[in-house]
């Protein structure tokens, strides 16, 4: 090798030893943020851990970002659809008159 292309190869070197130790920095950071939030859910019953998307949201494309949206408004919706079918089933039981139930019996 010429003397170029050592100081080529050890810049190179330098470069992503630095950037691995750029995100190793970024992830030990996110780390203990998400070590502080999951301890104050000890204290406060209100806190809440942040979304992996939110946290994370470097690692993920626009395209998955979307995705990742649309799946969680489907799962909402799924479940406001669950909740609501409870509450209409515990409101006709609560107000549901001698007749009615020995008609279904």
């Amino acid at each position: 090798m010429t003397l170029a292309e050592l100081t080529r190869l050890l810049r190179a070197k330098r470069k992503i030893k630095e950037l691995e130790t750029k995100e190793r920095a970024v992830m030990d950071y996110k780390l203990a943020d998400l070590f502080c939030h999951s301890m104050s859910r000890l204290y406060s019953s209100s806190a809440k851990l942040p979304d992996m998307k939110d946290v994370y949201s470097f690692l993920f494309d626009e395209e998955d970002q979307e995705k990742i949206k649309e799946q969680e408004a489907e799962r909402k919706a799924e479940l406001s659809a669950i909740r609501f079918k409870q509450f209409a089933d515990s409101f006709n039981k609560r107000f549901k008159t001698p007749k009615e139930e020995v008609a279904n019996d």
